[in-house]
C-alpha cells in the first residue's frame, strides 16, 4: 500500500522553514510531503484571509493522486480542517496545539486566552507576535529559537477575524497533540476545544511548549509517525467492514 502524502499547514507567522524538522523526517521515511506558505502570511494583499489559505491548501490536496493526511499547527488547524472539506482522499487530520472550531467561526470565537503578545499594525492590517521567545519557543534551545524568530513574518489581521466557510473535522478521523506547557495556546483552551469537538481517535499529551518538534524533536517525530500509521490502520479497518 502506498504511503499517504503529508500535507502540512503552518501556524500564523510561520513559513515552511519552521517545519523542516518534521517535513524532512517524513521524507526520510518515504512519505511525499507538501508544506506551502499560507497566502495570508507575509502577504502584500491585506485582504487575504484564512479562507484564501484554505483554498490554497485544498488545491494542494486535490493535486494528490492518493491518500492524504493533513497535519496542522496552531492557526493551521482552522485552515487545514476547512481545506479538507469535500476532499475524498483525506484519511485523517492531526492537530498540533491547534485550533479546532466549528464552521462559520473565526479565531475570535476561540476559547479565551492571553493576547498581550499580539501587536496590530492598523495601517498595514497585519499582526505580529512581539513575544515569540516566551510564547512560541520558551523551551527551545536558544540559538534555534533565535533562528526561528528571524523567519517569522507578519500575518494578516483578516485571517484571525474572518469566519471559516466550512470544516471537515466532524467527518474525518482526527488526532490531537495537546501541549501541556503551551504559553500561547494554554492547555485549558486546548482541553475546551477537544471536549467540545469530541470523538477523537487519540489525544496525546506532550510535555512541551507550542513547538514540540523543536523542543523534543525525536519524541515529537516518533509520535507523529505513529499517529499517521494509526490513521492508515483505521482506514484499512474501516474498509474491511
Amino acid at each position: 500500500m502506498a504511503k499517504p502524502t503529508i500535507v502540512f499547514v503552518p501556524g500564523a507567522w510561520h513559513t515552511p522553514t519552521h517545519y523542516v524538522a518534521i517535513t524532512s523526517f517524513f521524507e526520510s521515511k518515504g512519505y511525499p510531503v507538501i508544506c506551502n506558505q499560507n497566502p495570508s502570511c507575509g502577504a502584500t494583499d491585506p485582504k487575504l484571509d484564512n479562507n484564501d489559505d484554505a483554498d490554497a491548501v485544498h488545491k494542494s490536496i486535490e493535486g494528490v493522486d492518493g491518500d492524504v493526511v493533513v497535519i496542522m499547527h496552531s492557526y493551521g488547524g482552522v485552515v487545514g480542517a476547512s481545506a479538507a472539506a469535500g476532499a475524498r482522499n483525506v484519511i485523517g487530520l492531526i492537530f498540533i496545539a491547534a485550533f479546532v472550531l466549528p464552521a462559520g467561526s473565526s479565531l475570535q470565537d476561540a476559547p479565551e486566552h492571553d493576547k498581550s503578545w499580539l501587536k496590530l499594525d492598523l495601517e498595514k492590517r497585519t499582526t505580529m507576535n512581539i513575544e515569540p521567545q516566551r510564547t512560541l519557543y520558551q523551551d527551545v534551545e536558544e540559538s534555534a529559537a533565535h533562528r526561528a524568530i528571524s523567519h517569522l513574518l507578519p500575518q494578516n489581521m483578516a485571517s484571525f477575524g474572518t469566519p471559516s466557510k466550512q470544516t471537515s473535522w466532524p467527518d474525518i478521523p482526527k488526532i490531537y497533540a495537546l501541549c501541556t506547557d503551551d504559553q500561547i495556546m494554554p492547555p485549558h483552551a486546548q482541553e475546551i476545544m477537544i471536549e467540545q469537538m469530541g470523538n477523537w481517535l487519540e489525544v496525546k499529551r506532550m510535555d512541551t511548549g507550542h513547538s514540540p518538534w523543536m523542543s523534543k524533536e525525536d519524541e515529537s517525530n516518533a509520535w507523529l509517525l505513529s499517529a499517521v500509521e494509526k490513521l492508515v490502520a483505521h482506514k484499512l479497518k474501516s474498509n474491511s467492514h
